[in-house]
């Protein structure tokens, strides 16, 4: 299932969507949950109601932000600090 972080929101109307390979693109806004924030994780699934038709569905995946966030959070740790007695 393809996964995106939703990058930024492009005033009222649009959401910028960054893939895996860090490539980004515009969706609509309307076509994410109401309840997406920046940073969030949303999977698209296939939904095909008949034979003629092919919709794809974004849903909100709380865990893969949360493992995002842990991620994150692990490599600002291992940032280098100052020098030794540098009060930042």
């Amino acid at each position: 299932m393809p996964r995106y972080t939703i990058d930024r929101f492009e005033g009222t109307a649009w959401a910028v969507l960054e893939d895996e390979d860090a490539k980004t693109f515009l969706v609509p806004r309307r076509w994410l949950p109401t309840e997406a924030h920046e940073g969030d994780v949303v999977i698209e699934t296939e939904q095909a109601p008949d034979a003629d038709t092919v919709s794809v569905r974004l849903d909100l995946d709380p865990k893969a932000r949360e493992e995002r966030l842990k991620k994150m959070e692990r490599l600002r740790e291992e940032l280098p600090r100052g020098p030794k007695g540098y009060d930042a």
